[in-house]
């Protein structure tokens, strides 16, 4: 599956019209900040700081 790497998740945008619906069947969107208003179903996006946030909750738990 591609994994982009974004300052925001918004700049996901371009691939979307990019590639078609069968050609980008799952994608995942790494990105500093999570701004898009509605991600695709087939789109999963990981922002970094709530990344972070649940690594810190792991190891003080």
């Amino acid at each position: 599956m591609p994994v982009e790497l974004k300052r925001d998740s918004t700049g996901f945008t371009y691939q979307q019209r990019k590639y078609g619906k069968d050609e980008l069947s799952r994608a995942v969107v790494l990105c500093a900040t999570h701004g898009h208003k509605q991600v695709p179903v087939n789109i999963d996006v990981i922002e970094l700081d709530a990344l972070c946030q649940y690594r810190d909750r792991l190891k003080a738990g």
